[in-house]
């Protein structure tokens, strides 16, 4: 084989595997969602998060230890699935979500899923953070 040859070999093999870890909901209320690593049943948060900006903290329910790694997910009315993933001190945003309502949902790996509905607003006059607790798993 030639050397370009095995270039496209290997970034076919890199886009396949990309694409496995990638696999979404096809249907349902998680539709365009990643499937993620999360154990056990979804937990559905109750109250709307209302904010200016999408960012927050994702923490473990029980000794609010920051839950790295942790995967948030918001998909608008449209079907478009925005992503961002937690660093080491559970933080996480997503840099110019327009003003909307927009289905979220949170996974990780040990923890049930959560989730539950984000209000975007330009006319805020707190700037508040997402503060979400997850559910260890069984």
């Amino acid at each position: 084989m030639g050397r370009y040859s095995c270039g496209v070999l290997l970034l076919t093999i890199v886009l396949s595997l990309y694409a496995a870890s990638q696999e979404r909901y096809e249907s349902g209320p998680l539709k365009g969602f990643t499937i993620g690593q999360s154990s056990g049943n979804a937990i559905e948060i109750s109250e709307p998060f209302r904010v200016c900006t999408v960012k927050g903290v994702i923490e473990a329910e029980q000794g609010n230890v920051p839950v790295a790694g942790a995967v948030f997910q918001m998909r608008d009315d449209t079907g478009a699935v925005f992503t961002a993933t937690a660093d080491n001190n559970g933080k996480f945003s997503i840099t110019n979500a327009t003003a909307a309502t927009y289905t979220i949902m949170i996974t990780a790996r040990g923890f049930h899923a959560a989730i539950g509905t984000l209000v975007v607003s330009r006319k805020c006059y707190r700037h508040g953070i997402i503060r979400i607790r997850l559910h260890v798993g069984t």
